[in-house]
């Protein structure tokens, strides 16, 4: 049983290489150059344009770059036309085409094709070895080629079969060229691009972008070559829902001309709808930022005189915001407008600085009294020198303390003439002023003013309806009683918990509002 397998499988491999020769040298005899010119292209003796149809298929979308505005794609194109001088009798190779590599397309004309948007001038024929590749699909001790053929009426695959030794899993690179029948060319390109994609980021993170493909014409106007994309799907996303960082909601092909300046070019564009991918940003930015205000209120539930406490808590939370917010920056292109992830930095930044403000504020008040107090004992403290001096300079004088003083000496020590009536006392003839008794005998010598030994305390009988009166007004005096300035700090305090968290709920309805429309 073994020997038959391996007869027949002989027998196959001597049949399929048997026909790659004779493919061979069919080719040859197509493409000598006594007949065949691969400078001119296709229907230029006749004068009518050339119709090149593409196909392309995107295998995968990657490396989407905010900072450089671009992205990244591994792209499949298939280029199919029609060359009259490659036409040849199906019989002779038993209805199986011509394939063959980069060698093959060398020998015979391409047409002159770039991707218009990619970063480093991509040429689609570009047929260094190296260069263009097809998929393999491995499968067990053998590789799949996949080669898509079609002609005028009828689309079909050619599955070839190679052993693990020859292809070993790899990607099997050559330029893939299929001559039909009819003198149909259909060439397949894979290559990996880098292309720019113009983003407008006014609503990042919450954004869409509109990427694009273009490809056209290098040399030939649209009166020699127009392209056109293919009947079937023009365009054919592998993973048609993402990308990376992103989701592709849609795609779409359409075909225009490019007016230049030496003539009009054809060209074929591919668009796609991106749509960014929120969950990374909710969960690094905005859930922090969110946490970081929300823990800078704190500080309206600490005590006023806990300075340190909430000053560290604002400051510390405030800085983490910068800093979060300059690091997310420097993952952006530098724009000259504002986005809206700036705002919502610029906004739990403001609600943060405004709590610290709050409670510089806060404090200034809650101090105010005891300022008041000091600059009163600084006062007293300022009387209290300046009667001890005048004692002093009496007692060295030899005068009395209770010898008159003179107008002029009262006025320059601030004091004012009182008439007998508000003190009890009376007035020299010059108009000097004198206590209105002379301290008693056996009375200390230190005491200035005395009351007169005749008027003694008046003694007032309680009263019900006095002692009712007085209750009232008490009562009323401590509702008037006007509120201290610790009062008013703490209500602000108060006041202040409740004004946050409600400014902060409003300008997220007005954000959010704005940014999902």
């Amino acid at each position: 049983m073994r020997q038959i397998l391996l007869s027949v499988l002989l027998i196959a491999i001597e049949r399929c290489y048997g026909l790659l020769e004779l493919q061979d040298k069919l080719f040859i005899n197509l493409t000598d150059a006594a007949v065949y010119n691969k400078r001119t292209r296709p229907s230029y003796i006749i004068g009518i344009p050339l119709l090149v149809r593409l196909n392309v298929v995107i295998h995968r979308m990657d490396g989407i770059d905010d900072v450089h505005t671009e992205y990244e794609a591994d792209v499949e194109f298939t280029l199919r036309w029609r060359d009259d001088r490659l036409e040849y009798d199906s019989q002779l190779l038993l209805n199986f085409p011509i394939q063959g590599d980069h060698w093959h397309a060398n020998q015979i004309w391409l047409p002159n094709l770039h991707v218009a948007n990619d970063k480093q001038y991509t040429s689609i024929i570009d047929l260094s070895p190296g260069s263009v590749h097809v998929l393999i699909r491995s499968n067990g001790k053998t590789c799949v080629v996949f080669i898509r053929i079609t002609n005028k009426h009828y689309c079909y695959q050619v599955k070839y079969r190679l052993w693990q030794n020859i292809l070993r899993k790899h990607v099997f690179h050559c330029t893939c060229l299929a001559l039909l029948f009819a003198g149909e060319v259909v060439l397949s390109k894979r290559a990996h691009l880098k292309l720019r994609c113009e983003m407008e980021l006014y609503k990042y993170p919450l954004d869409k972008q509109t990427c694009g493909m273009t490809i056209e014409s290098s040399s030939l106007p649209i009166s020699h070559l127009r392209m056109q994309w293919s009947k079937r799907p023009g365009l054919l996303l592998a993973d048609p829902s993402h990308a990376r960082g992103f989701t592709i909601q849609n795609y779409s092909t359409y075909e225009a001309i490019n007016h230049r300046l030496v003539g009009n070019f054809s060209l074929v564009t591919s668009e796609f709808v991106l749509s960014r991918q929120f969950g990374p940003f909710l969960l690094d930015i905005y859930i922090p930022g969110v946490a970081f205000v929300f823990t800078s209120w704190l500080s309206f539930w600490m005590e006023v005189t806990a300075a340190p406490a909430r000053i560290s808590l604002s400051i510390t939370t405030m800085l983490t915001m910068v800093t979060s917010g300059k690091t997310i920056r420097e993952k952006l292109p530098k724009v000259p407008y504002v986005h809206a992830l700036d705002i919502w930095l610029l906004a739990c930044t403001a609600f943060i600085f405004f709590v610290l403000f709050e409670y510089a504020i806060v404090n200034y008040i809650y101090n105010r009294d005891k300022r008041v107090r000091q600059g009163g004992l600084r006062r007293v403290d300022s009387c209290v020198s300046l009667a001890s001096s005048v004692y002093h300079n009496s007692s060295e004088n030899g005068k009395p303390l209770g010898e008159p003083i003179s107008k002029k000496r009262a006025k320059q020590m601030g004091l004012e003439p009182l008439n007998t009536t508000q003190v009890g006392g009376s007035a020299s003839s010059n108009g000097a002023l004198r206590p209105p008794h002379s301290p008693a005998r056996g009375a200390s010598s230190g005491s200035i003013f005395q009351f007169p030994p005749d008027l003694d305390p008046i003694q007032v009988p309680p009263s019900p309806s006095l002692s009712v009166q007085y209750s009232r007004e008490r009562v009323q005096s401590i509702v008037r009683m006007p509120l201290t300035n610790r009062d008013i700090a703490n209500c602000i305090d108060r006041r202040c918990r409740l004004v946050f968290p409600l400014g902060f709920a409003i300008f997220n309805a007005v954000y959010w509002t704005i940014l999902c429309r």
